[in-house]
């Protein structure tokens, strides 16, 4: 009898004129919202793997073309250009796309449409650089050098233009399209810039014709692509009001912060390629950058789900998601112990398949492939750019940017090639317990 009197007052709630018609329709709706709901996820979840898998291949073909088909100075002069250009982009407004998904997460979904717009305004200093660092090899009598890297960098340009829709796409929660404009853009440099390898060796060219290849299936994918009625409802409907300019500013501000960290971020990630091609010229950045791709592409699985978490860690309250961060932290790092071990165990056989002119550099990658352990901080990275004051991310990027061209420059110093491989290892490990430790700080310094 108890029972049945509270089942009839909480149905009145609902229902005070059918309390047995509330009770039918509330439970079986719920249920389907949340059946729903897990069926998103499991879309999103298995969407994100397929795209890691089709990138982790494709990643990994790029490298194990380019070490065997090219000799080692002109892969160390690819990577110099790829590099360079990478740092030459970081000028323009990388931040939008994070911005875009702040913003539409919050459901002010105004921003969707002003994003183009800053784009292209923010694209203009990087623009005026790589044109002033082409005149510089111009004048140098470098004139191949100068012209790749101009063109290379006004089509990296467009690429990044293009990437908005992924993360309008992600902002949006349709994982499926954001991850299909990934995949795209993963496998079209394997088709162009692969068979191009039998025909040329010629730096140069083969950063254009990446370059070129990503843009291309971007193009085609977004013209492929077409958002939902309901996506091109809600992005119309949008008005403009004073409400809506001053949350506009507000994310223009967060998307300049961005920016720079992206900035900062690309520096500490393509600098250390810059520093060994000067110092210690193109075959050793060839044993560099072969020794420490495999680790990287190791992370790079990982960090698939960066957009991902960030996009769902945006939704909720800093101090659910910051309880769990300890457990998840330590489960990441005891995920990544056998992983480590099995790449230490099995990269002398793997070297000697498939990087047989490097097999004599396998120790340098098994000290690199410490750095496995710095995809543990995936998650706390995720709380910090959904919640973290603009310093807080400024001070983290800042540091790494410092740290690890600082420790590669002093290892090169003292013990060359080698010690740039040490330097590289520590500075990724810091950054990981930076980015934890910081993770947990910030309940006091929300936005």
């Amino acid at each position: 009898m108890n029972n049945y009197s509270s089942k009839r007052v909480v149905a009145v709630g609902f229902d005070c004129k059918n309390n047995y018609l509330a009770i039918g329709y509330t439970v079986p709706i719920s249920m389907k919202w949340l059946r729903t709901k897990l069926d998103n996820e499991k879309v999103n979840l298995l969407s994100i793997l397929s795209t890691t898998a089709v990138s982790a291949g494709a990643s990994f073909l790029m490298v194990l073309g380019f070490a065997n088909l090219l000799p080692a100075s002109n892969l160390g002069t690819y990577q110099y250009i790829i590099s360079a250009v990478s740092i030459i982009g970081a000028f323009s407004m990388t931040g939008i796309a994070a911005a875009t998904i702040r913003a539409t997460s919050r459901k002010d979904y105004f921003f969707l449409k002003i994003a183009k717009k800053y784009l292209l305004i923010g694209s203009v200093p990087a623009f005026s650089i790589s044109l002033m660092v082409g005149l510089y090899y111009i004048l140098q009598e470098n004139v191949v050098l100068g012209i790749g890297i101009f063109l290379a960098s006004c089509l990296f340009l467009c690429t990044q233009i293009l990437h908005r829709f992924t993360a309008m796409y992600v902002a949006l929660e349709d994982m499926k399209k954001a991850n299909l404009l990934l995949k795209l853009s993963a496998i079209a440099p394997v088709v162009v810039v692969l068979p191009a390898l039998f025909i040329t060796d010629k730096a140069h060219i083969l950063a254009l014709l990446y370059c070129a290849s990503t843009l291309t299936a971007l193009v085609i994918g977004t013209k492929l692509l077409k958002m939902s009625t309901h996506e091109n409802l809600l992005i119309n409907s949008i008005t403009a009001s004073i409400e809506v300019a001053k949350k506009n500013y507000r994310y223009l501000i967060f998307s300049f912060h961005q920016s720079v960290n992206t900035f900062l971020d690309i520096i500490s990630v393509h600098a250390d390629k810059i520093i060994v091609f000067q110092l210690l010229g193109a075959e050793a950045t060839a044993m560099y950058f072969v020794a420490i791709s495999l680790p990287n592409r190791c992370q790079d699985i990982i960090k698939q789900f960066d957009l991902y978490i960030f996009s769902r860690f945006a939704k909720y309250d800093i101090q659910v998601i910051q309880a769990k961060l300890p457990s998840r932290f330590i489960i990441s790092i005891l995920l990544a112990i056998p992983v480590y071990f099995l790449y230490v165990a099995m990269v002398p056989w793997f070297f000697s398949l498939f990087f047989t002119q490097y097999v004599d550099i396998v120790y340098l990658t098994q000290i690199y492939a410490l750095s496995i352990f710095a995809a543990s901080a995936l998650v706390p990275l995720g709380i910090i750019r959904a919640h973290a004051d603009a310093k807080i991310i400024y001070t983290i990027t800042g540091i790494y940017s410092i740290t690890r061209p600082g420790l590669i420059l002093l290892g090169i110093h003292f013990w060359g090639l080698e010690g740039a491989i040490y330097g590289a290892t520590i500075a990724t490990l810091l950054y990981a317990a930076l980015t934890y430790i910081f993770a947990l700080k910030i309940k006091s310094w929300l936005i």
